[in-house]
């Protein structure tokens, strides 16, 4: 499976624009096809598509194109899902917009928990490439629907690596992962399948905007005029350039808190109750939320479904003083999938994100 040849025929034809799947999580393998799931196999597969992609390549096998590149302005690294997407965000954007397109692995293979670590090494290699290419200085990081997955995850491993992410922009792709920046949600106005705001929420005390003021460092969000799989056409378009380019306010400082050691005080079969000593330089939020993050085996974090992926957290008093200042963090967290081997609850507090990090 690795001559050249027989990898090939694991690769899905291209779907006609705008009917990409675009599940985040909920995709299975076909059991009666085990390809080669290497790394290299996989590059080589995503090399099939973006080979006919404007710009030059920037790693090995052609995976990840760039365009524009001695443009000074602060470049835009974009994860696609459709062959025609890169070469008419490109376009739109014009010749002085530096650009690195990189692919999902949508038509390409299915995901499934066993396969889902694939994603953490695509991410991986994008980042690196476009850490050797571009350096370490400010971009904008963004992904349209399934494509949104391994955005984020390479703004993760950009924002780690210490590179100043200034804002993941996520399209029709309702994101339920934390992240320390800044996060623009992109909807279609006509997206009813994918627009979070076209439908009831699922929990109508807290909206989806409860969720992401508290899970990412800072967001705002936006409506396209178009319904899903026509963004990169008129007349979202030119509307979808300017939601990726337009500045964000400045995030609020940091707080430097002590590290936080959660312990189990209750558990059941579906959920366990954690609690924690409320740590110096807390005492002057009064909006504090956790996030349940998960982490596979492999160290990537695994994505929550629900409304549960951020939940309310009760400040309380020492059970020994009851008439003592508040002391005690104390949150219920339902269990998770079987890949989730391990949690890690952050603590996060509205208009600020996360407090910590895994």
């Amino acid at each position: 499976m690795r001559d050249g040849s027989s990898w090939v025929a694991f690769v899905q034809p291209e779907l006609p624009h705008g009917a990409e799947r675009c599940n985040l999580a909920d995709m299975t393998l076909p059991s009666a096809l085990q390809p080669d799931l290497s790394l290299p196999a996989m590059l080589r597969r995503v090399a099939l598509f973006t080979r006919a992609w404007p710009g030059e390549a920037l790693d090995a096998s052609g995976s990840v194109r760039g365009v524009n590149l001695g443009a000074s302005a602060v470049p835009v690294f974009w994860c696609f899902n459709a062959q025609e997407e890169f070469g008419a965000l490109a376009a739109a954007m014009g010749p002085d917009q530096p650009m690195a397109g990189m692919r999902s692995l949508n038509q390409i293979f299915e995901t499934s928990p066993a396969t889902r670590p694939l994603l953490d090494e695509i991410a991986q290699h994008y980042a690196a490439t476009l850490i050797a290419r571009f350096g370490t200085g400010p971009c904008i990081v963004g992904g349209n629907c399934q494509a949104a997955g391994i955005a984020w995850r390479v703004a993760m491993r950009l924002w780690l690596a210490g590179v100043p992410v200034l804002r993941l922009v996520v399209l029709d792709a309702d994101l339920r992962v934390p992240f320390p920046g800044h996060v623009r949600l992109v909807f279609g106005a006509e997206s009813a399948a994918h627009n979070p705001f076209l439908s009831p929420p699922e929990d109508a005390q807290r909206p989806v905007p409860w969720h992401w003021r508290r899970a990412f460092g800072g967001c705002d969000w936006q409506m396209l005029p178009a319904k899903h799989g026509f963004y990169f056409v008129s007349p979202a378009l030119p509307a979808l350039v300017e939601a990726i380019l337009r500045p964000h306010p400045a995030p609020p400082p940091r707080l430097a808190l002590a590290p936080l050691t959660w312990r189990i005080t209750a558990e059941d079969q579906s959920a366990l109750t954690i609690e924690a000593a409320i740590p110096v330089g807390l005492s002057t939020l009064t909006d504090i939320a956790l996030l349940p993050v998960w982490q596979a085996a492999n160290g990537g974090l695994v994505m929550v479904n629900g409304a549960d992926w951020v939940v309310p957290v009760q400040v309380l008093p020492v059970p020994q003083d009851p008439v003592a200042t508040p002391q005690l963090l104390r949150a219920r967290v339902r269990r998770r999938e079987p890949e989730a081997v391990r949690l890690v609850p952050v603590l996060c507090a509205e208009g600020h994100g996360p407090l910590d990090w895994p």
